[in-house]
């Protein structure tokens, strides 16, 4: 069998990834459409991407690559980017210990 870059998925046989890649983009424009305020927006997306990581090993991937803030985004509101440092820093220490003892490593 030739390797494809995938690895076979025990929950469904099916070959999955090895390596995904994630940009968060989107999370202001989609409390926007709700009518929300776009940091609620940032707020869903970490929760989302904790899950992500979470669910990530079980489903076999092993490499995951997320791409949080991009250069672009210092042209943003000061406020908002305040709240998203605030997001980082929030996520980083609640969870980096527990990330560090499953092999994470956060750059």
């Amino acid at each position: 069998m030739a390797d494809n870059g995938n690895t076979p998925n025990a929950a469904n046989g099916q070959s999955i990834p090895r390596h995904v890649a994630i940009i968060a983009d989107g999370n202001g424009r989609w409390a926007k459409q709700r009518g929300l305020p776009r940091t609620f927006g940032h707020r869903e997306g970490v929760k989302a991407l904790k899950r992500t990581v979470e669910a990530a090993p079980r489903l076999g991937i092993e490499w995951l690559t997320v791409f949080g803030f991009s250069t672009e985004n210092w042209s943003r509101p000061a406020q908002e980017v305040a709240e998203l440092m605030g997001l980082l820093k929030s996520y980083v220490q609640s969870d980096l210990a527990r990330l560090e003892r499953e092999g994470v490593r956060v750059r």
